[in-house]
């Protein structure tokens, strides 16, 4: 698109950022510079898209593309040309009264009709997506466009890929006509309300809320939250409305939560936490939990990929499918580590290899200790149902697992520095002592990223190694971590280093 063209012009993502923040859509348009540059995370999701896009576009075969790179004024008049064909047009080009947008998909309908097709890459209808369409059919009706239905292309995540992926399974259609329709008187006002904005002199002032992640985690979070001190007010776990409520009275910090205002027996923890700099303990409970734990003792955390297009046969499209593990085998309390990891190579399915492995070293007897181990569970159930020669040793092996998230979720220990969190990124370093900075991959996300894009597409093997490096120094962390944490938890529970 050439920027004299349409600097000023509203397209769909910028009125959907405005739709959430007023002030972001002045940034786009005025002060671009204060955006984040998109991260992994990000680029991710845009790859996810144009994949999706591409395998919808199958859906309706001989269809016409009119390309991104022909401009503004080109691709608006390439579009014209290209509805007289009657034929499906993918990113078809409209523009009216400031604003433009492109279709992913018009497919012609009887004699001068068209059905308007947003292809997405959830599962599920979310508001922000019937937004979406709403003002495409604005756009498209003021520019002459006769459209008769609108429908999302959506991923059903019942499919189960079997050989190539099939376009027609993977996809389901939903009729979205209705609920556009009762959006779209709005969306005239709301444009000419946020052209308005872009054409200001002066940045929005706006103040923080639920806003500020809803739909989207705004790229100006960091900036606009500048303000909060450590151990806000939104720090408080699972606490609904309060924390805002506390913002609007001009309340920031956990501390100056003044006496009377309701707060559950966790918050009233956290407070009191804040207050002091110490920790809390609830011994007896901490006893009763850390009692359960059974040696020898399996530390054990998963990497897993979750992608839209299901990558491998039998696995379905966001499935957790494992492709890293970490075991810390500890026989007896306070005994030596035995360190045992899988990390898939190449673009084969990670899961037969992997389970071979996990079932020959995880024993038959003693605790599987996992942080927020509905997750590990929820990836064996699923490789269960897939691989059904190992589901006997995996229901055995999911019956004898133990949350280690469980004693921070529910307070039976909690220290200031966890900011409210039972994550375990946050958790290690306030009872350990140990935490994730010094590592190149640091995060669940970009170590899926980071597989992906080494093991499954071209990559220089100097770079393939160093990811791989860095993943398994990660999942390592993450076992030997929670090992740390239920020695430290013994020692404060019994006064005295188990042996």
């Amino acid at each position: 698109m050439q920027a004299s063209d349409a600097s000023r012009i509203l397209s769909k993502s910028k009125y959907l950022a405005g739709l959430q923040c007023p002030r972001l859509l002045w940034v786009h348009f005025n002060d671009p510079g204060r955006l984040a540059a998109p991260d992994a995370s990000t680029i991710h999701i845009f790859d996810q898209g144009h994949l999706v896009g591409a395998l919808a576009q199958r859906l309706y075969p001989n269809g016409i593309t009119i390309d991104w790179e022909l401009g503004f004024d080109e691709m608006l008049r390439r579009t014209q040309q290209a509805l007289q064909a009657r034929r499906p047009i993918f990113e078809a080009a409209f523009a009216h009264d400031g604003a433009f947008t492109r279709a992913d998909v018009l497919n012609p309908v009887g004699k001068r009709k068209w059905d308007v097709i947003e292809v997405k890459s959830a599962s599920k209808v979310k508001n922000e997506h019937l937004e979406d369409v709403a003002f495409q059919r604005h756009v498209y009706e003021g520019a002459g466009l006769a459209v008769r239905r609108c429908y999302l292309a959506l991923i059903d995540t019942g499919y189960v890929r079997d050989g190539e992926v099939d376009p027609e399974s993977l996809f389901k259609i939903v009729d979205v006509t209705q609920d556009v329709r009762s959006i779209l008187p709005r969306v005239a006002r709301r444009v000419r309300r946020l052209l308005k904005v872009i054409g200001a002199a002066a940045c929005p002032v706006v103040e923080v809320g639920r806003h500020c992640y809803s739909p989207y985690t705004c790229p100006l979070e960091e900036e606009c939250w500048a303000f909060l001190p450590a151990r806000s007010v939104l720090s408080l776990r699972h606490a609904g409305a309060r924390p805002w409520t506390l913002l609007s009275k001009g309340v920031l910090r956990l501390t100056d939560i003044p006496a009377g205002f309701p707060l559950t027996e966790k918050h009233v923890i956290q407070v009191r936490c804040a207050r002091s700099g110490k920790r809390h303990v609830d011994l007896a409970a901490l006893r009763r939990y850390l009692d359960r734990l059974k040696y020898p003792l399996y530390f054990l955390d998963f990497e897993t990929a979750s992608v839209a297009v299901p990558l491998w046969p039998a696995s379905r499209p966001y499935e957790q499918v494992p492709f890293q593990y970490s075991l810390h085998v500890q026989r007896q309390p306070g005994g030596k580590l035995h360190h045992v990891s899988f990390l898939a190579k190449g673009r084969e399915d990670p899961r037969p290899r992997l389970l071979a492995s996990l079932g020959r070293h995880l024993g038959t007897t003693g605790s599987i200790v996992a942080h927020h181990a509905s997750f590990e569970k929820q990836v064996l159930a699923a490789c269960a149902v897939h691989f059904p020669d190992h589901a006997d040793w995996i229901e055995a092996a999911r019956r004898r697992v133990i949350d280690l998230e469980e004693p921070f979720r529910r307070f039976h220990y909690y220290h200031p520095d966890q900011e409210g969190s039972a994550s375990l990124k946050l958790v290690a370093p306030a009872v350990a002592g140990t935490g994730y900075d010094d590592l190149a991959i640091a995060d669940g996300q970009t170590a899926a990223q980071s597989f992906l894009l080494a093991e499954l597409r071209e990559c220089p093997q100097r770079e393939r190694a160093a990811v791989r490096r860095a993943l398994k120094d990660y999942c390592c962390r993450d076992t030997i971590v929670m090992v740390e944490i239920v020695e430290r938890l013994q020692q404060i529970a019994y006064g005295r280093r188990m042996v």
